[in-house]
């Protein structure tokens, strides 16, 4: 059995793909599990699996970095599970620190982590290769990396950056559904076609319309010359990237932070490493992207529910003591 526990972005949907198809499987196969996945329940997602694991079975994780607040119990779960498999591989591209890789690495696990690449390039250059590909398969997956990276590393400079992940975070109710068909597409090599393309513009319908509801909600706060803006992210599109860059640019901010009701903070910037500030909050990511899952306090929905530019300005004190304390506006 192979299971694949991966991100719920693009990236993480683009490198499963591509393992699949270095490997000749399919997602409809019944010997493939893929569980999509978030770096602050990758051990919750693991541990119900850990009890029917064989010896020829394989875990595979990607796009997954390492969550400091539950890397204890992350390590616990993998220590159960490595002699129970054949292998578990890990790919990534977000920073780790040299001792998550020494211990991760002492445990069994084969780690790949490479920061000049999303998470699909990595697996694309390190996974093992299961099937023989022919040259047209090898140029199909080549776009299909140049895509994914050029949408996750905030590139752009491929035309189905820009769709594939807007189609990919148009989750709701159905995330994973959609998530599985754009699977089940890539793993065919088949990156674009009149589906997906009724996909991208039921998306952008609702993007358009939940913007003038973000504008309403932005607080921006300053002190010492950096200047926090936050909003609370509503159901559905746009992206979280895609609000940070629009809250950026409306405000001129130096970091936009995209707060969700269940504590789930993003941040964006230009200039700032807030990758530091979510290492601070328990999260972690990249310099221009980054984020945490953060517990509410029974203040903070108080304020949620009545008074949301409180609790944004809340947020954005804290966001400003952790910046200014680690330097990095």
């Amino acid at each position: 059995m192979l299971y694949i526990f991966t991100h719920t972005d693009l990236d993480g949907v683009g490198s499963a793909a591509v393992y699949l198809v270095l490997n000749g499987k399919k997602p409809q196969d019944p010997d493939v599990l893929v569980t999509y996945v978030e770096p602050y329940n990758i051990h919750e997602k693991l541990e119900p699996f850990i009890q029917y694991l064989e010896d020829e079975d394989k875990i595979v994780i990607s796009d997954i970095g390492i969550n400091t607040k539950i890397y204890g119990e992350l390590v616990k779960t993998l220590e159960n599970a490595v002699g129970k498999v054949a292998a578990i591989e890990w790919y990534d591209h977000h920073r780790w620190d040299k001792e998550w890789v020494e211990n991760l690495t002492e445990l069994g696990i084969k780690l790949h982590v490479d920061t000049g690449t999303c998470a699909t390039g990595v697996v694309y250059k390190y996974a093992p290769k299961g099937s023989d590909l022919t040259a047209e398969a090898r140029n199909m997956l080549d776009d299909l990396v140049n895509a994914v990276c050029a949408a996750d590393l905030w590139l752009w400079n491929h035309h189905l950056a820009p769709k594939l992940f807007r189609i990919v975070t148009l989750n709701g109710s159905q995330g994973d559904e959609r998530r599985n068909l754009v699977l089940k597409k890539l793993s065919e090599l088949n990156l674009w076609d009149e589906e997906l393309e009724e996909l991208l513009k039921e998306y952008v319908n609702i993007e358009l319309k939940n913007y003038s509801r973000i504008d309403k909600r932005i607080v921006r706060s300053c002190r010492n010359n950096c200047c926090v803006a936050s909003t609370i992210k509503v159901r559905g599109p746009p992206t979280n990237s895609f609000v940070g860059s629009y809250i950026l640019s409306r405000t001129n901010a130096d970091i936009a932070c995209i707060v969700k009701e269940n504590g789930s903070i993003s941040l964006r910037s230009k200039k700032v490493n807030v990758q530091r500030i979510a290492y601070n909050l328990g999260g972690g990511g990249h310099p221009r992207a980054a984020g945490a899952k953060v517990e509410l306090s029974f203040l903070d929905r108080l304020l949620l529910k009545v008074y949301t530019r409180g609790f944004l300005k809340r947020v954005n004190r804290k966001i400003l003591d952790i910046a200014l304390s680690e330097n990095v506006c």
